[in-house]
């Protein structure tokens, strides 16, 4: 996600309806994310933390370990 997408998932009133509990990845890219957000998501999203970040990246790997 974009930063500016991560800003509005969490700060979306629908979320405290969602139970992200499902998740099993996410990234963050196309800016840098600044360390508010990434920590606020991973607060509400606690099973996982951010995979990657960076400028440029539009694309995230999944470790060796992940089945699909």
């Amino acid at each position: 996600m974009a930063p500016s997408m991560t800003y509005q998932v969490l700060h979306n009133p629908e979320l405290a309806k969602v139970d992200l509990g499902s998740l099993i990845s996410a990234s963050a890219g196309s800016a840098h994310l600044p360390p508010e957000l990434r920590i606020a998501f991973e607060r509400k999203a606690k099973n996982i933390p951010f995979l990657l970040e960076g400028p440029y990246i539009s694309f995230y790997l999944l470790p060796p370990s992940h089945k699909t």
